[in-house]
């Protein structure tokens, strides 16, 4: 099992080759309908409500009270189901993406080696005196995705139609936009579709289409130690008179670092 970005993936390939987030595919979807159903979970007239397990509560609202508070009042997900217990519904499907690069070497430096980053250690010399010093510990590689992703309302009425277009649009372009962007998922654009019904059973449904360009972001990061296995320190100890360094008169002293 992998964890990338805020979603848990049951292959364990990311976690075995460093990949920390990948914001595209099944995760960035994730995110849509996982923020979409925060938008609705505290909804006085469209509460969306799940079990302790965080699937939705559907199921037959015959002889169920209209205020009762045990089923959910909205279906958010990504499989639409023609049964009226699961309408309204708000169903995210993936419409495709490319590779976007950022760099020629994925945000490295040359020779592919990525950006370094550094952890500080705490050493100590044969006199007692206590350093911190900065070691490499990670080699980061970065990119992104330019994906797109589609948002199908269905509903009963006109009117739950233009209110879930007016609550989703708002919800996800500024209430929840931060909370996406720092979990790697910018929306860069959100255009709505034109109003449409379908048939069904002898009713209508009443859709509409909310269409999210968006950029998604993975990060790779890949320990030192994959390829160190230790780091040696060589200290000369001097003076420093008027900004000039002394020779160090024969004082120095190496530290080993394992990784």
């Amino acid at each position: 099992m992998s964890f990338t970005g805020p979603h848990f993936m049951m292959s364990d390939y990311f976690s075995k080759n460093g990949v920390l987030q990948q914001i595209a595919g099944i995760s960035a979807k994730n995110l849509i309908i996982d923020t979409i159903r925060k938008i609705f979970r505290g909804d006085s007239y469209y509460p969306y409500r799940d079990d302790v397990y965080g699937y939705p509560l559907v199921m037959d609202h015959t002889d169920i009270p209209v205020d009762s508070e045990i089923p959910t009042k909205i279906h958010i997900g990504d499989t639409f189901k023609y049964e009226g217990i699961y309408i309204p519904s708000v169903i995210v499907r993936h419409g495709g993406g490319s590779y976007h690069p950022i760099s020629f070497n994925q945000q490295g430096i040359p020779g592919y080696t990525g950006v370094i980053q550094y952890k500080q250690e705490i050493v100590q010399d044969g006199y007692g005196e206590i350093f911190e010093i900065n070691t490499p510990d990670k080699y980061v590689f970065a990119g992104a995705w330019d994906l797109s992703y589609e948002i199908k309302l269905y509903t009963e009425s006109t009117a739950d139609r233009e209110e879930l277009l007016s609550i989703i649009s708002m919800g996800l372009m500024h209430v929840h936009w931060h909370d996406l962007q720092a979990a790697g998922l910018l929306i860069k654009n959100l255009t709505f579709g034109s109003e449409s019904e379908e048939e069904h059973n002898n009713d209508k449904f009443y859709t509409q289409s909310i269409t999210l360009e968006i950029y998604g972001e993975w990060r790779r990061e890949i320990p030192v130690g994959n390829f160190l296995e230790r780091i040696s320190f060589f200290f000369d100890i001097g003076r420093i008179v008027d900004g000039e360094v002394t020779p160090p008169n024969d004082l120095s002293w190496e530290q080993t670092i394992d990784l």
